[in-house]
């Protein structure tokens, strides 16, 4: 529609299978973009289609089939990535989610139900197009990168209670509840959207994405009450390893770049590994049955 450009090359996701399978790669993470992403001119509009959109875009979600149809071919087992956990952004959804998006999602019944209600729309369209294709889904990662943002509510809430979906109040002063509304909400989070892949893909894993919290300058201990930090002007608190493996999630996704950080590339992995708490008697352990992967590493 006018200089609204939407695209995709079949021929360039083929050359990517083809290339991948030459070199030994059986797996492929990629972005699913819910709603408007690009420039001025080619305002891409992703899974949520134009605003009046009922569900999902056919046009986005044919050519998601056409790339998972690749990969099948070729053997590559696909792990799509729903970005930043952002709600589609059609009208549709927006009315769904009563607005909520993002780290909004996860303080939100309506929102947990939009996000649910789109995951199931999207693994029934690839069922519906071919049943055989869901075989080729290795898991569905919630979010690139998890984070808690502290100046988006609740955590900009710096006194007074606040009241969480299942009732339970938190002294919105006090550190260690801060962090227990953080850890509730993840764990009702994971188990929601756990509940919405197994009602339509059974055994097909859930995962989620994580940077180190070294890499914004937290550690678990300067950053427990998910408050903003004197000097530190990034604003994104992540969750240690042992929380997040902690929920409903079947594998972590960590991300790991040298960000400053000295020495040789496995003090670097050290370092942040540890920051994580991925090294502590109670990580392993729960490693024993939930494995970590590494999406994305860089020097």
């Amino acid at each position: 529609e006018g200089d609204r450009i939407q695209f995709y090359d079949s021929h360039r996701s083929e050359t990517l299978m083809r290339i991948l399978k030459s070199n030994g790669y059986n797996l492929v993470r990629v972005f699913v973009k819910p709603g408007e992403r690009g420039s001025e001119i080619t305002h891409i509009r992703g899974m949520s289609g134009p605003t009046n959109t009922q569900g999902l875009s056919d046009a986005y979600m044919d050519n998601f089939v056409d790339f998972l149809t690749r990969a099948q071919t070729y053997g590559i087992y696909v792990m799509p990535c729903f970005t930043e956990n952002e709600m589609l952004d059609n009208d549709y959804f927006k009315a769904l989610s009563k607005g909520a998006s993002k780290q909004g999602i996860l303080f939100s019944e309506d929102g947990i139900r939009a996000k649910q209600h789109y995951m199931e729309l999207f693994l029934q369209y690839i069922k519906k197009q071919n049943p055989e294709l869901i075989n080729s889904l290795f898991a569905l990662s919630m979010q690139n990168e998890f984070a808690f943002h502290s100046d988006e509510a609740p955590f900009n809430q710096q006194s007074g209670s606040y009241t969480f979906i299942d009732g339970s109040s938190y002294d919105m002063a006090d550190d260690e509840q801060r962090r227990d509304l953080a850890n509730a909400a993840i764990q009702n989070y994971y188990a929601k959207m756990k509940e919405a892949v197994a009602a339509n893909a059974p055994g097909l894993l859930l995962g989620e994405g994580t940077f180190s919290m070294g890499a914004v300058g937290k550690t678990y201990e300067n950053s427990k009450g998910i408050r903003a930090i004197e000097g530190n002007k990034d604003l994104r608190f992540p969750m240690t390893a042992v929380e997040l493996l902690k929920t409903d999630i079947d594998f972590l996704d960590f991300h790991v770049y040298r960000w400053g950080c000295p020495g040789t590339g496995a003090e670097v992995f050290k370092y942040f590994a540890e920051n994580m708490k991925l090294f502590t008697p109670e990580a392993k352990e729960l490693m024993k049955n939930k494995p970590i992967i590494m999406g994305e590493f860089g020097s």
